[in-house]
């Protein structure tokens, strides 16, 4: 299940120490106090060397930095320009059930490998893995793509991945839900 905990306004805020991200936390609530209430934060993290909690490397396939731009914002001319449409998402793992497979099959989940993030050659990637539903083609077989950041929040009693992608265009996202719902028939 997928709940939607739609919201007016949504602030991200990264940086390099907890206590600079409180600072500014702190202060951009207090501007937006008059307008609204605080509803929702969540707490994450780098892991290791930039990895999720189960042991992969999230965001291998972003464009580089000559295409992020044309990516993540929206075109000049176009309302929103220079803005960015963003889906947040949430996940909370099962990760003591995820351990219990060995690498191989983890491996098969996303598509690739966990120690290098390499793709596995199509003609064994299964068509669930996770990569193969995320990655959304248009009628000619070209990539649509987003710029994602995904950083593992939680504690030991709850934890998962915050999961931010960026996109000039809304309907990629929905493109890319259908898929890993299961709701495009294939």
């Amino acid at each position: 299940r997928a709940p939607s905990t739609q919201h007016d306004i949504w602030v991200w805020i990264h940086g390099t120490g907890v206590d600079g991200v409180l600072d500014t936390a702190t202060a951009i609530t207090a501007v937006l106090a008059s307008i609204g209430d605080l509803v929702d934060e969540t707490d994450c993290f780098v892991y290791h060397d930039s990895r999720d909690l189960t042991g992969f490397i999230d965001g291998t396939a972003n464009p580089g930095a000559s295409n992020a731009a044309s990516v993540a914002l929206i075109a000049d001319g176009l309302p929103g320009a220079g803005g960015s449409h963003v889906i947040a998402q949430r996940w909370v793992h099962d990760l003591d059930s995820f351990n219990e497979l060995d690498v191989e099959p983890q491996q098969r989940v996303f598509g690739r490998t966990k120690v290098d993030s390499v793709a596995l050659p199509r003609e064994v990637r299964p068509a669930d893995a996770h990569i193969m539903r995320a990655e959304l083609l248009d009628d000619t077989g070209a990539e649509r793509e987003i710029y994602r950041r995904s950083v593992p929040f939680g504690s030991v009693g709850e934890r998962g991945l915050y999961f931010l992608g960026f996109s000039c265009e809304r309907e990629r996202f929905d493109g890319m839900l259908a898929q890993m719902f299961g709701t495009t028939g294939d």
